[in-house]
């Protein structure tokens, strides 16, 4: 949007989403982000959102699926759907395995990302800045939030928390 008003246009080509939960939209910007941009140009925190939603209950398999086939759809209108997380005859795939396949991530790699998703936004913040590591971030994401509170501002009285 920016560039087409720094260039003049006035008038913008888009598409409008009503009556969307709250939980939609945000699967809707996740697929965006996703689509627009390689995962792994992505922030831990973000892959980590990513693959957070595709495990939540948030979303049947079959919804998420509609929502990535629309934005393939509007992206290229030649779009053929596929099924490249199809398992072999005889070897069913569970969801870490199907998430793995769809990213090139190791299931062991699935498993911290999940785990940074649960840390608070200040330490995920830490995390992408790389002031801390991926493994000593799955450790803080087993603490309870006001374990987390204590360890980002350690100085903190427990009587504020």
């Amino acid at each position: 949007m920016n560039a087409a008003l720094m260039i003049g246009m006035d008038q913008l080509p888009c598409i409008i989403k009503d009556s969307l939960t709250d939980e939609e939209a945000l699967m809707y910007v996740v697929e965006t982000n996703v689509l627009q941009r390689s995962f792994s140009e992505m922030l831990p925190s973000e892959k980590a959102k990513v693959l957070s939603l595709r495990y939540s209950d948030m979303f049947s398999q079959g919804k998420r699926n509609d929502i990535i086939d629309e934005l393939k759809k509007l992206e290229n209108p030649q779009y053929n759907k596929e099924n490249p997380t199809s398992a072999l005859i005889g070897h069913k795939l569970n969801s870490r395995d199907i998430v793995a396949n769809e990213y090139g991530l190791s299931k062991n790699t699935v498993a911290r990302l999940l785990r940074i998703d649960k840390l608070l936004p200040e330490l995920k913040k830490r995390v992408d800045d790389a002031e801390i590591g991926l493994y000593p971030a799955v450790s803080l994401s087993y603490l309870t939030e006001t374990e987390q509170l204590k360890t980002f501002y350690p100085v903190m009285n427990t009587r504020w928390i």
